[in-house]
């Protein structure tokens, strides 16, 4: 009886544990269908939500594009009107600078020829000048590349035939030392073979001589051996120092061609910029309204030979010109505020 109880008990408990499996399984099968389900959702929302981010950024984009056609149009529109007005200005401008110029008449022709000899007689000497330095210059560097490169020979020389006699020393140490130890193990053998019996005496002595045969010649190998590792080694430093030497010698060769390079390109181009200035100067002075009293002031001021002209006519005349617009024209500032602004949006556009 109470077997049939315990297995009744036993299939009860087997029922509920297959009961809890199925029901585990069954709450798997949903939480995987919930998250597929979930993850449909959040698939479509995200496609949703892209599809409206690219159309308002698209939108976006085309308001932007026509907002900058229609600023481009305007800006345009107000660059010709104001290009039309400054040329009518330059004009102007250029009608009275000339009625002035032939009101200032020969004089200004003779002072201006003048001033042009003097330019070119003092560019040609600061010319000169420069050629002067700068021949002294490359002679003082390739001078002293010549001393250091022969310092620098002799230094390594020394060192290479120190290096030499060194070597040379061990490798006659090293044969005087092998040689008087095989002097003294042949007359030991000799010694030892004397006293022995005449039985064994040829035996012995035919055997000593083949050992001692053996040893000399894996002697004279061992030390054979060290002078070629000593030669090597002393190849090797020697190539080494070649190279480094060479090495160095290139690096001072090129540092002293950058150096006198660099000086020859800013002394061209001072040269040019004085060669330019007198060209301005000499150029600009038919164009040019200014006052006697400012005229004699930049010529004073040139003939002092300055390294660079503070003042000349051009720019001396600049204010006057300058005033002269801003009262005939008071929208000028306003001209160049638009044409800075017309650039910026050019380049916001490129971008």
């Amino acid at each position: 009886m109470t077997y049939l109880i315990a297995q009744i008990i036993i299939c009860l408990l087997l029922a509920f544990l297959l009961g809890l499996l199925i029901g585990w399984w069954l709450k798997g099968v949903g939480c995987k269908r919930r998250i597929a389900e979930l993850e449909a959702h959040y698939q479509s929302a995200l496609l949703e939500r892209n599809r409206s981010a690219v159309a308002l950024v698209s939108q976006q984009q085309s308001d932007f594009q026509q907002k900058m056609d229609e600023l481009a149009e305007v800006w345009l529109m107000r660059l010709g009107q104001q290009a039309s007005a400054g040329a009518s200005m330059v004009a102007d401008l250029e009608r009275d600078s000339e009625q002035k110029v032939q009101a200032v008449g020969g004089a200004w022709g003779v002072r201006m020829s003048q001033q042009k000899a003097a330019d070119a007689d003092a560019v040609a000497a600061l010319v000169n000048e420069y050629e002067q330095r700068l021949a002294a210059m490359g002679e003082a560097c390739q001078l002293q590349v010549e001393q250091k490169t022969r310092e620098i020979s002799e230094r390594y020389t020394a060192v290479i035939e120190e290096q030499d006699q060194l070597l040379q020393q061990r490798i006659a140490a090293l044969g005087n030392a092998c040689q008087t130890r095989l002097i003294q193990q042949e007359q030991a053998h000799l010694f030892e073979a004397k006293g022995a019996g005449d039985f064994w005496k040829d035996k012995a002595q035919e055997e000593k001589e083949l050992a001692f045969q053996k040893t000399v010649s894996a002697r004279e190998k061992a030390a054979l051996a060290l002078i070629g590792a000593e030669e090597k080694e002393l190849q090797q430093r020697i190539e080494e120092l070649g190279e480094a030497f060479q090495i160095r010698l290139e690096q001072q060769k090129q540092a002293c061609l950058e150096i006198i390079a660099r000086q020859n390109q800013e002394q061209e181009e001072r040269l040019v910029a004085l060669a330019l200035a007198g060209q301005i100067r000499a150029g600009s002075g038919l164009g040019a309204t200014v006052p006697e009293k400012e005229e004699e002031q930049a010529q004073v001021s040139y003939q002092a030979k300055e390294p660079a002209p503070s003042v000349t006519t051009s720019q001396q005349a600049e204010p006057e010109e300058r005033e002269v617009g801003e009262e005939e024209e008071p929208e000028g500032g306003w001209f160049k505020k638009a044409w800075g602004k017309v650039k910026d949006l050019e380049k916001k556009l490129k971008m």
